[in-house]
């Protein structure tokens, strides 16, 4: 299983911070591991955007990699009252 859940950073550029999450197998137990990232994807940062009446363009900036804030790994359990 993978969800995506994206939302506006503030900040300098209109980047997106996004949590990524993939759960594991499920073990017989019925438990399984989690791994759960919170990152804004590499970009380019604009200097300056200059907007028209139809359109928008940028120049210089510089190109931001990958940003990783949180990368964290923990056991689930089921809760016996829905299932995964």
């Amino acid at each position: 299983m993978f969800t995506r859940d994206a939302k506006m950073r503030r900040g300098v550029s209109s980047a997106r911070q996004t949590r990524s999450i993939c759960d594991g197998p499920k073990m017989a137990d019925g438990s399984w591991t989690r791994f759960r990232m919170v990152w804004v994807p590499a970009h380019q940062v604009p200097v300056s955007t200059y907007c028209g009446t139809y359109s928008c363009s940028t120049s210089g900036g510089y190109f931001q990699p990958d940003q990783v804030f949180e990368k964290v790994k923990y056991p689930v359990t089921p809760d016996y009252g829905g299932g995964r």
